[in-house]
């Protein structure tokens, strides 16, 4: 007979650690450990999760340091690897661990990864968060009812030594048509930092040949490399396809750390209108039919000598 049903809770501290300054070209080794409620074991795989972007809303200094604008979003996915990348948790093993900062806990599993910083990394702040996938292994799944298993992701920080500064401002605005015919718009953003960012187009006011507003349309985050301009596409589904027009935009990047507007006029072309192909009737091979009926006539008379 199956236990009643209870929430499973599975985590990790810190929940945020703060590795501190690391130096490009070099190895370092982190350990973090796994906390869980579950008498039963916990098959968890650890995998690497990319920062949330809600970590730029504000600078923080405490418990941890975290400053928005100094903090590049280049890929790390290729930095960190785990020692162990799945490994069983439960309550039934328990140990003390105490941090720096005098506080102890009781944790059930110790977790390491590996970070490798490449030579040419980024200055500034990086951030990434583990992801722990757990299951309920074969062997207890009969000896307890779980209706929920609630996760928590740690979070890791560290710094990359150096100048890092986030700027943007957008070159200009240009118009044409999608594969399916849609308005297309593009944002030319320049990425004048230098670091990574990622940029979206926040709004963008659609205003017709008249000047009376039609839409606003919005745009998803992409990441755009230091020193580039990188295109950010928005689409609008207008009327009068087959007709060439101009409208007027306002545009609003937001690019987490700041935001940058540009106005402009825009010319959408009219839609390709692809001319529907001839069918041509193949006429039908009559001479082969002739040269057949040649044949059997030459056969005949032959026969017939």
């Amino acid at each position: 007979m199956s236990n009643q049903a209870k929430a499973i809770s599975l985590g990790a501290a810190p929940g945020v650690m703060e590795i501190g300054e690391l130096e490009k070209g070099k190895e370092y080794s982190v350990n973090f450990y796994l906390l869980t409620n579950s008498p039963t074991d916990l098959v968890t795989t650890l995998s690497y999760g990319e920062g949330k972007k809600s970590m730029f809303e504000k600078n923080v200094s405490s418990p941890y340091v975290f400053v928005p604008d100094e903090t590049s979003e280049e890929d790390t996915s290729q930095w960190v690897k785990f020692v162990r990348s799945k490994m069983v948790v439960s309550d039934k093993n328990s140990f003390p661990v105490r941090f720096p900062d005098g506080s102890i806990i009781n944790a059930n599993e110790k977790a390491s990864l590996i970070i490798n910083v490449p030579s040419d990394a980024e200055a500034g702040y990086h951030h990434f968060e583990v992801v722990l996938s757990p299951e309920i292994s074969a062997k207890g799944a009969g000896g307890v009812g779980v209706s929920t298993i609630g996760v928590t992701r740690p979070v890791f920080i560290f710094k990359i030594s150096g100048k890092a500064e986030r700027e943007g401002s957008i070159e200009g605005v240009a118009g044409a048509r999608s594969k399916n015919n849609n308005a297309e718009i593009d944002v030319l953003f320049r990425n004048a930092g230098t670091v990574t960012i990622s940029a979206r187009v926040k709004s963008l006011k659609i205003y017709d040949e008249f000047g009376e507003y039609v839409n606003t349309i919005e745009g998803g985050y992409v990441k755009i490399p230091p020193k580039t301009t990188g295109i950010l596409k928005v689409y609008w589904i207008d009327d009068n396809k087959d007709k060439q027009k101009t409208i007027r935009v306002e545009a609003n990047v937001d690019y987490l750390t700041g935001t940058v507007s540009k106005e402009a006029m825009v010319t959408i072309p009219k839609a390709e209108v692809l001319p529907m192909k001839e069918i041509k009737m193949e006429e039908f091979p009559w001479w082969i039919i002739i040269l057949i009926i040649g044949i059997v006539l030459l056969y005949v008379y032959w026969r017939r000598r």
